[in-house]
């Protein structure tokens, strides 16, 4: 198969996806989803950094 056929095939079935999203009704909550701000985490709610190592740990 040469390069028209694969792309006339990409184009057929990404317009089938398409299609079928859309009749499914998936597609207007996936760009409804898209448009969302990401939520915030609170202050001071991320872990310990990975490059930190425990005083113990480094004098081992």
């Amino acid at each position: 198969m040469g390069l028209t056929e694969w792309v006339a095939i990409g184009f057929a079935s990404g317009f089938a996806i398409g299609a079928a999203a859309v009749k499914l009704g998936l597609w207007y909550w996936l760009i409804l989803r898209w448009n969302e701000e990401p939520p915030e985490s609170p202050a001071g709610d991320s872990g310990p950094h990975p490059t930190e190592v425990p005083a113990a740990a480094a004098l081992a």
